[in-house]
């Protein structure tokens, strides 16, 4: 059920994100239209199969770890007893911290996916291929002149910065957890 609201929602999600990461949003119809147009694109639906297994990844960490949780609760030495409410939500606390433990840095892949893939500009191809597509990690799209690897063979963006960037990706790990 979940990936099935999200296929349904994601085209209006995707360009959601892409508008409110973006500092210029252009309003005009012809930029709306080419917006539309990149989600039908590889990179956008490689975000989609991000977000799809972000969701099916949350979905089973939570519900598989609150049925284990709620049996350990409500058997005492061997004893199965009906479950309180105020430990049922204690329960339902526990899993979704661990989900969000579990989830956060693919979140943080998934959504920046989804903003690379939708951000404004120009809906021409050509404008595609030369625009910069920084997510303000330092990475850069590989249209540009180079051979898009970093000095040591490494992806662009991949190289020195990739063990402090692997730590953005726990980025916001304290309003997740109070969600």
């Amino acid at each position: 059920a979940a990936t099935a609201a999200l296929t349904a929602f994601y085209p209006i999600d995707a360009l959601k994100l892409g508008q409110q990461a973006s500092t210029d949003v252009p309003t005009s119809l012809v930029h709306r239209i080419g917006a539309l147009r990149r989600l039908l694109e590889p990179a956008s639906l490689q975000a989609y199969g991000w977000k799809v297994l972000l969701t099916v990844s949350a979905s089973f960490i939570y519900f598989a770890t609150y049925a284990w949780l709620k049996r350990v609760v409500s058997t005492v030495r061997g004893k199965r007893r009906e479950v309180g409410v105020l430990q049922n939500m204690a329960v339902a606390c526990l899993a979704g911290g661990l989900n969000v433990l579990c989830t956060l840095p693919l979140e943080g892949i998934a959504t920046r996916a989804v903003v690379r893939s939708t951000a404004p500009g120009p809906p021409s191809d050509a404008a595609d291929s030369t625009r910069a597509d920084d997510g303000g990690d330092g990475s850069s799209d590989a249209g540009g002149d180079d051979d898009g690897e970093s000095g040591d063979g490494a992806p662009e963006g991949e190289s020195a910065g990739a063990a402090a960037s692997a730590w953005e990706l726990w980025r916001g790990l304290t309003p997740a957890l109070l969600l």
